[in-house]
This record gives structure tokens, C-alpha cells and sequence, in this order.
């Protein structure tokens, strides 16, 4: 009896692991987008190795690239108790779909950035530049991505987009 209810565990969990595939593509503020991979080639998926050891990988942070071989992420992404090590995280650049296609790189190393002050929030310096293992191939879907010159002012009011993969609704305003 216990094998049967792990085996049907076991086929519930995939099953719904398998629609996940479909559920979630690229998403532009908050709205299902296929073409935004087009419009915006240098953001990547940053997969997760499961920690309960069913070795599934999970899209669940996302990057920007910065060279073929340098991202920059939310710290958050790569530390804390699902962090480990770089051996439970890849990246999966050029793919619109969540969990399929495009180049899979394996994360060599990641610096990040460290907070000098204590009293503010922690997502205020939730930054991490990552390092790959090997390089990524640029194509029409995978390319670095814009920095702004030293010194730039923004403006206020300035509108940005909101891009990655998962819910189609904005939780918040920036």
C-alpha cells in the first residue's frame, strides 16, 4: 500500500511538474509576451537544482547579462539555505519557454555584494555578479545587455520594464 501511494505521489508530481513546462512563458510587465525574448535577449533564467534530491531543476531567479561569460542577479538567487553550492545552479539563456530550450550553462562562481549598512532592508543590496563556466553563444536571442554610463542621472518618472518568467501580474510598484 505505501508503495502505491509513493508511486501515485511520484506520478502527481510530475504530471505537475510537466504542465509547468507550458504554463509560464516570457512575460512582459505582467503579461504573457513571446516576442519579449526578442525585445530583451540579455535577460537569462537561473535554474535551481532541487535540495531534496529528485535532481529536477527549477527556473525560479532570473539575470542580466553582462558578457558572454558574466551575469548580474539578485544575491538572494545565489546564497542562503537552498544555495549549497554553484553545482545547484545553471543558466538557460535564449529560451522563451520556462524549463525548455535555449543554451544551458553551468555556474562556475558568484560574488556578491556586500552590504555596509545594517539598518536598511536586505533587497536594497541584493546584487550578485556570477561567472560561468563557459561562455554563452550570442544569436538573435541571447545577447549582453545595456550599461548605462557612469554618472547617469534617471529621471523620474522614468518607465522600465518589468521581464522574467512565471505570474502574469505585477505584485508591486518599483
Amino acid at each position: 500500500m505505501v508503495a502505491i501511494f509513493i508511486l501515485s505521489l511520484a506520478l502527481f508530481t510530475g504530471a505537475t511538474s510537466a504542465a509547468d513546462f507550458d504554463q509560464y512563458d516570457l512575460a512582459l510587465n505582467g503579461t504573457s509576451n513571446v516576442t519579449a525574448l526578442h525585445q530583451f535577449p540579455s535577460v537569462v533564467q537561473v535554474e535551481f537544482l532541487d535540495y531534496w534530491g529528485w535532481n529536477v531543476w527549477t527556473q525560479n531567479c532570473a539575470a542580466t547579462i553582462l558578457t558572454s561569460r558574466w551575469l548580474l542577479s539578485a544575491a538572494t538567487c545565489f546564497s542562503g539555505p537552498t544555495y549549497p553550492s554553484t553545482r545547484s545552479r545553471r543558466i538557460r539563456a535564449g529560451a522563451v519557454y520556462r524549463h525548455f530550450g535555449g543554451q544551458i550553462v553551468d555556474v562556475d562562481f558568484e560574488v556578491n555584494y556586500q552590504r555596509n549598512v545594517t539598518n536598511e532592508t536586505a533587497l536594497i543590496y541584493d546584487m550578485s555578479v556570477v561567472r560561468l563556466r563557459s561562455p554563452l553563444f550570442y544569436n538573435n536571442l541571447v545577447s549582453q545587455g545595456a550599461i548605462i554610463a557612469s554618472g547617469f542621472q534617471i529621471p523620474t518618472g522614468l518607465v522600465v520594464n518589468q521581464v522574467g518568467w512565471g505570474r502574469q501580474y505585477v505584485s508591486f510598484h518599483l
